[in-house]
């Protein structure tokens, strides 16, 4: 273990003061009331090595001032240390100097800037060369961890997680499926992208897309419902084969015809006149019988429609609940698990280890005292940690306890909604038997217009007049037909055009069906990435534990949460240190320092190296927890008016 000690530091001219030796011991007390330089002596040594004052500022004033706030003029700044560095003693020095220039043809020489000079042992060296020495010393970044008890809590979050799992070492995927084999069913999609933090990111995405599409689905099904226009297209089909026949008989009668005669005219206008009331008589009758008919099968439609609505979204539910159920099995499962967790947990014991009644370098008998006090300090270590490793297990199964309790809650509503599906059901179908015995009612209860008596007439009539017709022919017959056929493909053409709507309706409910099968098939996708979103919660809450246990180990004042859990039971990273349950930057001054120190201790093991640690406000502190590292303790004293160190 690499061990970095201050022998001595000597400043002039720095911040104030203007001459200050001091020498330092393993602990180094330093005493003085406010504002006499205490803080001042830390910030000179961390700008000696890394130009940097002790809260990690570049901008800082190092001159010294007047009365007037002002800095003093000719004075270089100066902070010399020596270091025992395993061992080898090393002289660091660096020295502010203000650049005074006289420029040519001025009496009086003018400040044009300042320059600093290093030295290592006495000899003046580059900035580089003094920045690549230090850094052969220790880490930058590191020596600021490991001096000061309060710069590690005082990390952004992310740092202090990033400095955590380098300790740790973070786990991998397939430990934390190793230890919750419920979570298999991630790994081929874990396999897909670079870590859990992407797979979430594209679940919600996806989420969001199917959810967006899962809305419009309804709307686009109730805008091609609403396109399909119901008519007797049975009753139109009828009319056109009639206009077709009729149409062919004319066409027949004007290849067949060649006189021209007065009277047969006449005989052709009675004709045409008679079928304009026939066609008079069909359209009245359509107009209230058939319309009649029509709302009647409309509304059969419309009970149809509401009854696929209904299916549909019964087998949605019965989809959902088939997945909670599989839910249901497998918080069975970890609760299970957790139960045999607790059972084993509870049962572990301590082992004493076998060289706790000797040295294990000089093999030296301890004392029976010294060895008693190191079980208890054992013992009372591992209830500790054993008391809460018990309380994890127990918070969550809790957890898993409380998402049990939810998904049973939905299973409940959801069993609830499928009983009214079916209700609903029951008596859709009740009133779809209804309304098909009322249109069948009808239709066998109403006259056919062609079985009227008026319409009987009509067609007699038109019949004596044809017989009247072919006895004779003429010009004026041809001209009259030709008219007539005019007429009936118009007529025709009419028809045909209204039977069009109906390949239309064909292809609308196909649509609808399809759309129908989209929003089932969509639903359940939206169900399997909810599955898949589970399973990542659930990774992430399996990451929580092994992560806190296998960090908090590595300390014994201090331990840490890892992750916090939002509203909707979701979790989010953090990394926040918890002294006694109470959050670091809530605790007290004497709380914080030895939580700083125990944080510091797991440091110095990790990277094998110790520095000096300073200690601010120690007045605050009656006992602190023992260290390797140096310390220099930092007092306020009102009773001392200039600083006294204490070795």
């Amino acid at each position: 273990m690499r061990n970095i000690i201050i022998k001595r530091l000597e400043l002039r001219n720095f911040k104030g003061i203007r001459t200050l030796d001091i020498d330092f011991n393993q602990v180094t007390n330093i005493r003085g009331e406010n504002a006499t330089g205490k803080t001042t002596i830390f910030d000179a040594f961390t700008w000696l090595l890394f130009d940097k004052d002790s809260k990690d500022r570049t901008a800082f004033d190092i001159k010294t001032l007047d009365e007037n706030n002002e800095p003093l003029h000719g004075l270089d700044h100066s902070v010399t240390g020596v270091l025992d560095i395993d061992g080898k003693v090393w002289t660091l020095k660096k020295t502010y100097k203000e650049k005074w220039t006289k420029r040519r043809g001025d009496v009086n020489k003018e400040l044009t800037g300042h320059e600093t000079i290093h030295e290592i042992n006495d000899v003046p060296v580059s900035k580089t060369e003094y920045t690549n020495k230090i850094n052969d010393f220790l880490d930058a970044d590191l020596f600021k961890l490991i001096t000061n008890p309060l710069f590690f809590s005082n990390l952004d979050w992310k740092k202090r997680r990033g400095i955590l799992l380098e300790i740790l070492g973070d786990l991998t995927a397939e430990q934390i499926m190793s230890y919750n084999p419920a979570l298999e069913g991630l790994r081929e999609h874990l396999e897909r992208v670079e870590d859990i933090d992407s797979l979430t990111k594209q679940i919600k995405v996806s989420k969001a897309k199917l959810n967006t599409e899962i809305k419009s689905i309804p709307t686009r099904i109730d805008e091609a419902s609403r396109s399909i226009r119901d008519e007797d297209f049975e009753e139109i089909e009828a009319l056109k084969a009639k206009a077709e026949k009729e149409l062919e008989e004319i066409q027949e009668a004007i290849r067949g015809n060649s006189g021209s005669d007065a009277a047969k005219l006449k005989i052709k206008d009675e004709i045409y006149e008679i079928k304009n009331k026939m066609r008079d008589f069909e359209f009245n009758y359509k107009q209230g019988v058939g319309l009649e008919r029509i709302v009647l099968v409309k509304s059969l439609n419309n009970k149809q429609e509401r009854k696929n609505v209904i299916v549909s979204d019964k087998r949605i539910t019965e989809r959902e609940l088939i997945t909670l159920n599989k839910d249901i099995e497998g918080f069975d499962k970890k609760l299970e698990k957790a139960k045999e967790d607790y059972k084993a947990k509870f049962k572990e014991t301590l082992d004493i280890p076998e060289h706790i009644n000797s040295c294990p370098t000089c093999k030296r008998a301890f004392d029976s005292g010294d060895i008693q006090n190191k079980i208890q300090e054992l013992e009372g270590n591992f209830k500790l940690q054993k008391s809460k490793d018990l309380e994890k297990i127990i918070n969550y199964a809790e957890a898993v306890t409380e998402d049990k309790e939810q998904t049973i809650e939905k299973i409940h509503k959801l069993n609830e909604e499928m009983m009214k599906y079916e209700a609903d059901l029951k008596d859709i179908e009740g009133e779809i038997i209804q309304s098909q015995e009322t249109l069948d009612e009808f239709d066998a209860d109403t006259l056919h217009f062609t079985a009227t008596e008026e319409y009987k007439k009509l067609e007699n009539d038109l019949a004596q007049l044809e017989i009247a017709y072919r006895a004779d022919d003429g010009e004026a017959v041809r001209k009259q037909l030709k008219d007539t056929e005019l007429q009936l493909k118009t007529r025709i053409a009419e028809l045909s055009a209204r039977l069009a709507q109906k390949q239309q309706n064909e292809a609308l409910r196909q649509r609808v069906s399809e759309l129908e099968e989209l929003l089932q098939d969509t639903s359940q996708r939206y169900a399997d990435i909810e599955r898949i979103e589970f399973l990542c919660e659930e990774f992430i809450r399996t990451k929580v534990e092994l992560l806190e246990v296998s960090v908090n180990q590595k300390f014994s004042k201090v331990s840490f949460k890892m992750f916090s859990t939002q509203v909707n039971g979701g979790l989010t990273e953090t990394c926040e240190a918890l002294i006694d349950g109470v959050p670091f930057s809530s605790s007290n001054t004497a709380s914080q320092l030895n939580a700083g120190l125990d944080i510091i201790h797991t440091l110095n093991e990790t990277y094998q190296v110790t520095a000096p640690v300073f200690l601010d406000n120690r007045e605050s502190v009656t006992k602190i927890i023992p260290t390797k590292s140096q310390v220099i303790n930092l007092f306020v004293d009102e009773k001392e008016k200039t600083l006294k160190v204490e070795v």
